[in-house]
């Protein structure tokens, strides 16, 4: 009795030290993927390897997802479905064409620990894909905001030249026969046509 249990224990550790060296395998493979192709991909292979199942396909079902799965469909007996889940919702499912054996206890808590895991992945990758679109908009407002501020001063600079030379005109102030005059009107001509190439430019863009 006592070797059979001791026999016992060491299989038991053997089937743990597995599950455990083929969890952290997984992990740090897919630690650094950003895409949730990729991920996909890689996690349909170990499965696939790891059981040496017939077929294996994930099936994302959130709408946020490129790839999804058509809610409703009929999905066959013969196929093992494993949910995909973080704590905060559903990822999607792991479908699954088994062969003739049956999978013991730590095989199928290996194949759930990994449908767990590739959960958690792919909803990091998309937080990751969200993070850099609102890093994107971020910085395109502020460069909007930048060439906004750009254009507006130089639409201002022409305008006030021509402003202050035709009030000064119209002022009485400068008389007609004198070179401010000739200065004042030069001035008027010079920055209305910068004036025209800054429209111009920005027509263009």
């Amino acid at each position: 009795q006592l070797i059979g249990q001791a026999k016992a224990g060491i299989q038991l550790a053997k089937k743990r030290e597995w599950e455990a060296t083929k969890m952290y395998e997984f992990i740090a493979e897919v630690a650094g993927m950003t895409k949730e192709e990729d991920i996909t991909a890689t996690l349909e292979k170990w499965i696939s390897e790891t059981f040496d199942f017939q077929q294996v396909s994930v099936n994302l079902k959130s709408l946020d997802y490129e790839k999804q799965n058509k809610t409703g469909s009929s999905i066959p007996p013969d196929i093992l479905v494993i949910p995909m889940e973080t704590r905060a919702r559903e990822i999607g499912e792991i479908h699954v064409l088994e062969n003739n054996r049956r999978l013991s206890f730590e095989e199928q808590r290996l194949l759930h620990a990994l449908g767990y895991q590739g959960a958690l992945a792919i909803e990091r990758a998309h937080l990751f894909k969200r993070e850099n679109v609102a890093r994107v908009l971020e910085e395109s407002d502020r460069i909007k905001t930048s060439l906004l501020n750009s254009i507006s001063h130089e639409l201002r600079s022409p305008l006030a030249a021509i402003k202050a030379s035709v009030s000064s005109l119209r002022s009485g102030a400068v008389d007609w026969d004198t070179p401010a005059r000739e200065d004042l009107l030069a001035t008027v001509d010079e920055e209305t046509d910068q004036l025209n190439l800054l429209v111009g430019n920005l027509l263009d863009m």
